[in-house]
């Protein structure tokens, strides 16, 4: 991990890079394991945003049912640990299916956490040994880790080409701020085609032609002296979330189902209809295997159940 990597990456990694790298090794467990944290928690932002709101049409966005649960029942109430992220982070990036950054899908593929070797669950592990072994790690397991870290880092050096920017003001053409590294300053407003990107509070990914690519918040929101942090409540910093089609949807039928508004009868029924008849119910197969155990010499069978 080098220190010339620090003005490259987005506050919140940069910053904890540079606490890692002040650390003596032998005692940089914990400062290794915040950094990793962090790095899961901005690309779960990148991701989950590509997802909400990368594709221009609301109602390509925000496909998949089971992440939306997840996204309504715990990052609209609180903070998420970070093998959520992760987890969230991997199948949000799968069920993108026009990925406004496309390198997500490599780093998710090569660090499946399904993978006990993969990078990414190699380093949860390594997180949860330092949160409960005193946050300390003998050093050859360290080495392990900023090993794991290095090459996870590398993958994602399409994502850190991809500059953030901040802006603290109403005007869309108003102040901009450089959100990498350890310093902040004014930045040149970016080209955004997309009317919902702008505005206090906006923080946008750029490419090298300082056309905006993705809206990161509400993941990622910028103060007002330009500084850029991680956040997880949602719900109080973006109003708009509930307002994605697919989104609403789930939170909507949440609701009415909770409410008794919607009528479950007919699913009710058809359940009910689908159920065996009460009482006993013939398995010829089953029966067979048992007479034919019977019959046959020096078998023991043991009939377990209500008479």
């Amino acid at each position: 991990m080098q220190r010339s990597l620090v003005s490259t990456l987005p506050h919140p990694v940069a910053s904890a890079l540079q606490f890692f790298l002040d650390e003596d090794l032998p005692r940089s467990a914990d400062e290794l394991s915040e950094l990793f944290v962090t790095i899961v928690e901005y690309v779960g932002a990148v991701a989950l945003a590509d997802y909400l709101d990368g594709h221009p049409d609301p109602r390509q966005c925000a496909q998949d049912a089971s992440l939306n649960s997840w996204l309504v029942s715990q990052l609209a109430t609180g903070r998420a640990e970070a093998g959520h992220w992760a987890r969230w982070t991997q199948r949000a990036v799968l069920a993108t299916t026009d990925p406004a950054v496309p390198c997500l899908r490599d780093h998710v593929q090569q660090a499946d956490l399904d993978d006990p070797d993969g990078d990414v669950a190699w380093m949860l592990r390594f997180r949860n040994d330092v949160m409960h072994g005193g946050f300390v790690a003998p050093l050859p397991r360290i080495r392990q880790a900023i090993d794991r870290l290095e090459r996870i880092v590398e993958r994602l050096a399409p994502l850190w080409a991809l500059r953030p920017l901040g802006c603290t003001s109403d005007d869309p053409e108003g102040v901009w701020h450089h959100l990498c590294g350890l310093t902040t300053g004014p930045a040149d407003a970016p080209a955004i085609d997309r009317h919902a990107w702008r505005g206090a509070g906006s923080v946008v990914l750029t490419d090298d032609k300082g056309a905006a690519v993705l809206a990161i918040d509400p993941g990622c929101v910028i103060d007002p002296e330009g500084w850029m942090r991680l956040q997880h409540a949602w719900r109080d910093h973006h109003h708009d979330l509930f307002a994605r089609p697919a989104i609403r949807g789930f939170f909507d039928r949440y609701q009415r189902e909770r409410r008794g508004v919607v009528d479950a009868t007919p699913w009710a029924d058809a359940v009910q209809a689908a159920l065996p008849p009460q009482g006993r119910v013939a398995r010829p197969r089953l029966e067979r295997q048992v007479v034919d155990a019977l019959e046959a010499p020096g078998h023991v069978v043991r009939l377990v159940g209500p008479p």
